[in-house]
């Protein structure tokens, strides 16, 4: 008999746990807030990145036409600025084609048929 709560299993307790720990909110210059999820992190060019998806609607820019268009994945380069752990956008066109690649084979085009 259902109380009108949701029970969750065991498996789905420990999925939202892992979730909640590889959640990331990044802030924006003006002080927005975005919530990300680390998919992964990697090494390139002796430099450590980690690629995201994002998790909050304000930066789930899909229109629905694509299945894939709203799932991304954004990487940022992990550094230090004021002796404090930033992230940073990664802009250098080489750097950026060089990430690409890696998160391409990583994991491949999000989109395209189901």
């Amino acid at each position: 008999m259902s109380t009108g709560g949701t029970i969750m299993s065991g498996w789905e307790q420990k999925l939202e746990q892992k979730v909640e720990e590889q959640r990331i909110t990044l802030v924006d210059s003006q002080d927005a807030e975005y919530d990300f999820l680390i998919l992964d992190e990697f090494c390139y060019n002796e430099q450590q990145y980690l690629a995201l998806a994002s998790c909050d609607e304000k930066t789930d820019t899909g229109s629905g036409n694509d299945p894939g268009e709203a799932n991304d994945i954004t990487v940022v380069r992990v550094g230090e600025g004021a002796g404090q752990p930033m992230l940073f956008a990664v802009t250098d066109a080489d750097e950026l084609y060089g990430v690409a690649k890696l998160v391409e084979e990583r994991f491949g085009h999000l989109g395209g048929a189901v």
